[in-house]
């Protein structure tokens, strides 16, 4: 039982440094020797965790996808970008096999590890509010975040993805490098403690629920909310508390919104984001703008090459690496395909 206290402890560890990582050891410690805790300590539970011998059927396919980005490291080439997108691939899948196997198999250690969960996300969510309507996107500048000059603004902001529509308001990106991992992030944690909810046993707990939601809402991550939305319609539904009560505060907010709305008329910020809506179903919001060609390009890439091109010839890594080939092609499983 203590081993699988410390595991777990390692765990919530793990959770805090990856959450913090981009802020502040990316940022404000410029990646320095601190970003190799993560791996030591996933290595720690690695040890742990392979004590036991004989395989699940989902632990096969993770190790059949772990001998694919094998074979693809090599053919690629033993280099730094090699190494460095084969970490990417193979550092949560080393995440999810040690969570699955430090199971919590007693009630309290259940409770204490979503208690844990609710209140350190709830404090991401509101440090990601206050950082993004208070301070601003001038904190994020101040620390380091890389900065373009934009003309429609006549001055130097954050990427155009750090903003919903031509507002210039900044979406809640917390301490992490973008609002769409923020809101992946903190959209995976509302599923957990909804699925969990009758085991969350934790003070007011439906405050703190509505905190990270408001956090969630606000990072405006627009696939973050439609897989949410997906997963609570097929999975979560069921399990989900008190639904009467849950729908008559939707639509109490909904109500309360159009009535905002009516109130501010055009220069309101509900009309405002209404157009952003609007404009994102159209393609035409500058954070998705040019998306579509990107897309047709990388899918014709995969296309051509069936079993992939190896590691670093799209995203961010090989972009900022100089290979020539290289293309940003804003979709996680084309690049995937890709690589």
């Amino acid at each position: 039982m203590k081993n699988n206290f410390n595991k777990i402890l390692c765990i919530e560890l793990l959770m805090v440094l990856l959450v913090i990582n981009y802020m502040i050891i990316t940022i404000v410690f410029h990646d320095n020797f601190f970003k190799y805790f993560r791996d030591v300590i996933l290595i720690i539970l690695l040890v742990y965790s392979c004590k036991k011998v004989e395989l699940k059927r989902e632990e096969i396919i993770w190790l059949i996808i772990t001998l694919l980005l094998c074979v693809t490291f090599i053919r690629t080439g033993i280099d730094s970008l090699s190494f460095v997108s084969f970490r990417k691939y193979i550092f949560p899948i080393l995440c999810l096999f040690v969570a699955e196997r430090a199971v919590v198999i007693n009630k309290p250690k259940l409770e204490s590890f979503l208690k844990f969960v609710l209140i350190f996300f709830t404090i991401i969510s509101m440090f990601g509010i206050f950082q993004a309507w208070v301070l601003g996107d001038t904190f994020l500048k101040k620390l380091g975040y890389q900065v373009i000059y934009a003309y429609g603004y006549g001055r130097e902001m954050l990427n155009y993805s750090f903003y919903f529509g031509n507002l210039g308001i900044q979406r809640v990106v917390s301490t992490l490098s973008n609002s769409n991992v923020c809101g992946l992030i903190l959209g995976s944690t509302l599923i957990l403690l909804l699925y969990f909810y009758p085991y969350v046993k934790c003070k007011g707990k439906n405050i703190w629920l509505i905190m990270i939601l408001a956090g969630y809402v606000l990072t405006f991550s627009r696939s973050n909310f439609l897989a949410l939305f997906v997963v609570i319609i097929i999975a979560l539904y069921p399990h989900i508390p008190h639904k009467n009560k849950l729908w008559g505060m939707i639509g109490l907010v909904v109500a309360g919104v159009v009535i905002l709305g009516i109130v501010q008329g055009r220069d309101g910020l509900v009309y405002k984001i209404y157009n952003w809506f609007l404009n994102s179903l159209n393609l035409n919001d500058t954070s998705i703008a040019g998306r579509p060609a990107r897309w047709l390009e990388a899918l014709q890439e995969a296309i051509k090459h069936p079993f992939g091109k190896g590691f670093g010839h799209v995203g961010a890594l090989g972009i900022n690496a100089g290979v020539t080939d290289a293309i940003d092609c804003e979709n996680s499983y084309l690049a995937i395909a890709i690589d």
